[in-house]
């Protein structure tokens, strides 16, 4: 995959999961998108063998868009998106293993 392709597909994630969390029930649901979503997204780059790096920048984007919007908006806590950033790189990565074991599973009842 060229750099340019995993570029392109890093954006379009990060506008992807920045248009979820700007919908109207995203306040409610905010942990649920930052803590389940980088999981879910882990385990579909995990079942399907696709791009790691391109999910996990995907993810980090999303975070800094959060961290510029709020900063600016609010003057939240900056503290608090890196924080969080890091754990949704971090659980991109859990859900990829759990992926790979999964896919794994079939090859192993099998013989």
């Amino acid at each position: 995959m060229t750099t340019k392709h995993r570029a392109l597909l890093a954006l379009g994630g990060a506008a992807l999961i920045t248009a979820v969390s700007f919908t109207p029930f995203s306040d409610s649901w905010f942990f649920a998108i930052a803590l389940l979503g980088p999981l879910l997204t882990g385990l579909a780059v995990g079942l399907r063998a696709a791009d790691l790096p391109a999910a996990t920048a995907a993810w980090i984007l999303a975070g800094l868009v959060w961290l510029v919007s709020d900063w600016i908006a609010f003057g939240e806590d900056r503290l608090f998106h890196l924080v969080l950033m890091a754990v949704m790189a971090g659980l991109v990565a859990l859900g990829s293993v759990a992926g790979r074991g999964l896919r794994r599973i079939p090859r192993a009842v099998a013989g």
